[in-house]
């Protein structure tokens, strides 16, 4: 079960890193100037990133453990089953308690921002040979 409650996270991740990796290379482009609408080409990049950012959200986000996200589902996998079966009797109010930390307070944000921003700036730095691949195909 947290084999494929991985995979849920896994795949965001990786769109995430392919989209930015498509971002780097339409900005390059626009760059050397080879687009010929810039208004077109921002908005690309614009929706380029809003997937991109959205992809590595939704990752940080299912990975939280709490029922019935995937990290509850691999956090299950390693805590010995009699105290699994404890909180999965408690699933239902837990997860009404989460959805109310959530919606009505910041208290889950400011740790899905900064695991989501660290994420963001390992594939930043992952991705910055793709300018100076292109400039040098370029």
């Amino acid at each position: 079960m947290a084999l494929s409650a991985m995979a849920g996270p896994a795949s965001n991740l990786l769109l995430a890193l392919f989209v930015l990796v498509i971002y780097r290379v339409v900005l390059g482009f626009a760059a050397f100037g080879t687009l010929w609408q810039y208004s077109a080409t921002e908005t690309v990049l614009d929706i380029l990133w809003i997937v991109y950012s959205t992809n590595i959200m939704l990752a940080v986000f299912n990975l939280l453990p709490v029922p019935p996200l995937d990290g509850w589902k691999m956090m299950g996998a390693v805590l010995p089953g009699r105290t699994y079966w404890k909180i999965i009797s408690k699933e239902r109010e837990i997860g009404m308690i989460f959805m109310l930390l959530i919606l009505f307070t910041p208290v889950i944000d400011l740790p899905i921002s900064f695991v989501g921003n660290a994420i963001s700036d390992l594939f930043v730095s992952a991705t910055a040979f793709v300018p100076r691949l292109m400039q040098a195909i370029l």
